[in-house]
This record gives C-alpha cells, sequence and structure tokens, in this order.
C-alpha cells in the first residue's frame, strides 16, 4: 500500500514537484527500525518514477518530547543514508537559536554532518521547521481574526513579538553560516 501510494503521487506531481520529505516528525511516534523500511520503499519508488526526484528523510524534532540525535545516529546506523537525498531536521524550542540544544543550531547542525561523514554520505541538511509563540499580538494579527489561544500559547513562548522576529532571522542566519540548506519557518502560529 504504501509503495503504491509513493508512486500514484510521485507520479501525479512529477515535473512540478521534485523534493519529498518522507514522513513528518516520525522520532515521535516510529522506532529508527520502523522508519528506515519507509524510507527505503519510498526512495525506490519514487527514484523509479522520477529519477530526477530528492528524497528528504529522517525529519527529526525536538517537538513534542522527541530526541533527534539518538534517534537520528541510529537511522543513519542502520543505512537511512543510502535513501535519502536531503536530511532535515526539525530544533524546536524556546531559547534563542544560539542555545538551541545548550548549543546552538549551528552545533546541531555540524553534529548532524559529522555522523552523516560516519559513512562517507556528505548532503544537505535542512532545517525544515521551526516558530515560536509569542505572548502579544503582532501586525498581522490586528489584520486577520485568529484563536485567541495562539496569543497564550504556553508552546514555545518568546516574550514578544519583536523577540520571535529576532530569533526566527538569527536561527536563518545560523543556518546559513553552518553551510546547510534552508531554514523553513512553520507559520500555523500566526502571531
Amino acid at each position: 500500500a504504501w509503495q503504491r501510494y509513493v508512486k500514484a503521487l510521485v507520479g501525479r506531481y512529477k515535473g512540478r514537484i521534485t523534493y519529498w520529505e518522507v514522513m513528518n516528525e516520525p522520532n515521535t511516534h516510529l522506532t529508527p527500525e520502523a522508519y528506515l523500511p519507509y524510507l527505503k520503499a519510498a526512495y525506490e519508488t519514487a527514484k523509479e518514477v522520477n529519477p530526477a526526484c530528492k528524497i528528504v528523510g529522517v525529519c527529526s524534532t525536538s517537538d513534542l518530547g522527541g530526541k533527534p540525535a539518538p534517534w537520528t545516529r541510529r537511522v543513519l546506523e542502520l543505512g537511512a543514508w543510502k535513501y535519502m537525498d536531503v536530511m532535515s531536521i526539525h530544533m524546536y524550542g524556546a531559547s534563542a537559536p544560539e542555545n538551541s540544544f545548550g548549543q546552538g543550531s549551528d552545533k546541531m547542525m555540524d553534529f548532524l554532518k559529522k555522523e552523516l561523514k560516519k559513512y562517507g554520505k556528505t548532503m544537505p541538511i535542512w532545517h525544515t521547521e521551526k516558530t515560536y509563540c509569542t505572548r502579544t499580538v503582532g501586525y498581522s494579527a490586528r489584520k486577520v481574526n485568529r484563536p485567541y489561544v495562539y496569543e497564550h500559547s504556553k508552546v514555545l513562548p518568546t516574550k514578544d513579538f519583536k523577540t520571535k522576529a529576532e530569533y526566527l532571522i538569527r536561527e536563518s542566519l545560523l543556518c546559513a553560516s553552518s553551510g546547510n540548506g534552508p531554514f523553513m519557518w512553520h507559520g500555523a502560529l500566526p502571531n
């Protein structure tokens, strides 16, 4: 069923979508051993349908209690590096980007590069999701009607909208300066 789904999806969007991320934050609900067959099957099937497509794998997160470093290390030990063209990660936290994981997002990206090098592999590493919430509303909140819960979320809090904006810019700069791929701001919490 999984391979039929991948074949239909990649076939339908061939020529329009090049990059395919295989599962969102699998470290929150799958072991590395359970994730690897999905990644391998998606890679092999997608490449059959569209050899030019790129598979984005791992996508581990620190959100929801996830521990991306040990999970990623283990999935790479199992051979995940053979079945992706880009590695992704979601480095959530409420602290400043240079303090993510007690060391900084750029240091986490360096850790991932070193893990890949153990297998003689280099590839782009993308930080494909992160956001912060504020206790105050920003410009967009005055323009649109949004649920009150976004302004009072206890998840990933920052002091105010200015701090949130500064953190997102600093995160982008850390990712760029460490020689990795893009940083993607997750905008589902639009304040």
